[in-house]
């Protein structure tokens, strides 16, 4: 079927590649900050004297909690605002939080300006760049999950190295104004998420609902993408390494699963939501 002379759908291609990138370089920035927070980590231990792993710990774990607990919040957001206005939010708050952040001169203000501030806007970024690929890609978008979620795994990999090297040359403050720069430049990703070129809504419009396998586009739009690993874990295993190597590591088989694991949610007779009970239930009996 054809609405004012375009076809109904997404286009599959062309525009959509723009913004399948803009969602790789989202998902790099959210969660190589998130994932190499244990080279930061250390960096805040010597900053502020007199603070223990006990309080320095829980910077990174509320910005970890707040990026999931808020994805239901980045959901309502979508449905309501859409998905550019929601990423634009998302990468304001990523960008004050970790501006602020190279300003705290106690630890607690870290707590709210790393933590809650950047962790939301996280979580805001991250659900509006999956979001929108579903509107772009159909029969591709487990392949294309799959390479925007990639971009964690290139991150993840890359930035101890650029951090660790930004601590020792500037030290913390300016490696967070630095950092700051990287959550600015989701502003440009989230202006890419334009409307879909033609006229379908893909969250209201009642004949796609009734279409056949539309439970399985819903799920589409949810990455397989299981929890990434402590380096702690990792470090009982290769002792004697670095925490960056450690990291990259796990980033570097990250990006080979996702890409294999989402060309194979493409095929017809794969049923994705069993693929990602199956990625919680490894990762589950790995880590235990």
């Amino acid at each position: 079927m054809k609405r004012h002379g375009r076809p109904a759908g997404p286009p599959d291609g062309g525009y959509g590649w723009v913004v399948c990138f803009a969602a790789f370089w989202t998902s790099g920035v959210v969660f190589g900050i998130q994932n190499n927070f244990a080279v930061t980590y250390v960096a805040i231990l010597d900053a502020f004297p007199g603070a223990d792993a006990f309080r320095t710990a829980w910077i990174g774990s509320l910005n970890w909690g707040l990026q999931h607990l808020c994805s239901p919040l980045a959901g309502v957001l979508v449905d309501r605002m859409g998905c550019r206005k929601t990423a634009c939010v998302g990468a304001v708050l990523v960008f004050t939080g970790l501006m602020t952040s190279s300003f705290a001169s106690r630890l607690e203000i870290l707590y709210v300006t790393f933590g809650i501030i950047t962790g939301t806007g996280m979580a805001i970024s991250n659900v509006a760049a999956i979001t929108i690929l579903g509107h772009y890609f159909t029969t591709r978008l487990g392949l294309v999950n799959g390479f925007a979620t990639t971009g964690s795994c290139v991150f993840t990999a890359s930035l101890p190295y650029v951090i660790n090297a930004l601590l020792r040359h500037i030290g913390l403050f300016n490696t967070f104004r630095c950092l700051s720069v990287l959550g600015a430049s989701l502003m440009l990703c989230a202006l890419s998420f334009r409307t879909v070129p033609h006229d379908v809504d893909l969250h209201g419009d009642s004949e796609k609902k009734g279409t056949p396998n539309s439970d399985d586009h819903q799920d589409e739009k949810t990455p397989l993408k299981p929890p990434e690993r402590r380096v702690k874990h990792a470090s009982l295993i290769l002792p004697t390494y670095k925490n960056e190597v450690l990291v990259t590591c796990i980033g570097a088989s990250s990006w080979a699963g996702r890409m294999f694991w989402g060309r194979i949610g493409d095929f017809p007779r794969v049923r994705r939501v069993r693929l990602h009970q199956m990625a919680f239930f490894v990762t589950g009996e790995a880590t235990s």
